[in-house]
């Protein structure tokens, strides 16, 4: 399994916790692409994976319930 691409978000949620919501592209084997969600509880590498994060200064992105799309989503705002 090969991680193709992967992108998301990172920030924090009400409580100050870092919560990141990440998608993925893998290539397996045969030919197959499978793509989704990374999740905390098991996304398994076996050798390494090379990431690349950049900060954006004077904002944060707080994850909040938003009552009109009934989703926690994140909320930009002021550092």
């Amino acid at each position: 399994m090969e991680i193709m691409s992967a992108q998301g978000t990172i920030g924090q949620d009400e409580a100050g916790q870092v919560v990141a919501h990440i998608h993925a592209g893998l290539a397996a084997s045969e030919s197959r692409i499978l793509g989704g969600h990374l999740t905390p509880t098991g996304n398994i590498v076996a050798a390494t994976v090379e990431v690349f994060i950049q900060e954006v200064c004077g904002v944060t992105l707080t994850r909040r319930y938003d009552p009109e799309t009934e989703f926690s989503l994140f909320f930009l705002g002021p550092a």
